[in-house]
């Protein structure tokens, strides 16, 4: 069985970039005027086909955080929902530093067979990158009362319309897909400016400062980070 292996760069930067350049941009966290942080990452996409089936045309969404942004992004960033209260000690309200935890990748599967499996595999991290980002990465993920990031588990493409063309008796079909992370338990699943700034009064302790800290540095060391996912079209 004859594969053909392809490999497609897809900027998904966190915390916004500016064109393709992954880990640009900047998330003004600020902890009691004390401290500010940033978070970014990117997406490679492989796509793996059989003989007869092409996959092509690969396009990420353009509700990009900022004009800057030529890729689908991942923001974590400040809700843009939230309602600022004056016991607040938590803030991010930068302009086009909001949060977006979702992108959206469409693509084609072009093919003369009659039926087609597509199928999303192998979702992770790009093996061999910075040591310390990695860490961070593993421990913002990792599962339990501490964590901070729920990345996707389970990635399903939808499929969508499709065109036959009598003259090369060739079907394409589109598939979506959406890639989506998650605030974790850690932040009571919520984003962390609603979930600090709901600490006040005794709850508000040098302590609780001092972890809200430590979390979106935590956050922040992932920028930069690649990841990547394979899309597989095969013979139904």
């Amino acid at each position: 069985m004859k594969k053909d292996f392809k490999k497609v760069w897809m900027p998904i930067v966190a915390l916004c970039s500016a064109g393709l350049m992954v880990g640009t941009g900047f998330a003004a966290w600020t902890i009691s005027k004390d401290s500010t942080q940033d978070a970014g990452g990117a997406f490679v996409a492989d796509t793996v086909s059989e003989a007869n089936i092409t996959i092509t045309n690969l396009k990420w969404d353009g509700n990009y955080a900022n004009e800057n942004d030529t890729g689908g992004t991942i923001c974590f960033g400040w809700d843009k929902n939230y309602t600022a209260k004056a016991t607040d000690w938590l803030t991010n309200t930068e302009e086009g530093k909001e949060a977006k935890r979702s992108s959206t990748l469409t693509f084609d599967v072009v093919t003369t067979l009659p039926s087609v499996n597509v199928d999303i595999m192998n979702f992770g991290l790009v093996v061999g990158q910075d040591e310390e980002k990695t860490k961070a990465y593993n421990s913002a993920t990792t599962a339990g009362e501490n964590q901070r990031i729920v990345p996707p588990t389970s990635l399903t493409a939808t499929k969508g319309t499709s065109k036959h063309d009598d003259k090369t008796n060739e079907t394409t079909t589109t598939y979506t897909l959406c890639i989506e992370f998650f605030w974790g338990t850690k932040f009571n699943q919520n984003n962390p400016i609603e979930y600090y700034n709901e600490k006040t009064g005794d709850q508000l302790t040098d302590g609780i400062k001092q972890q809200a800290k430590v979390d979106l540095e935590t956050i922040s060391k992932i920028n930069g980070l690649k990841f990547k996912f394979t899309i597989s079209a095969t013979k139904a």
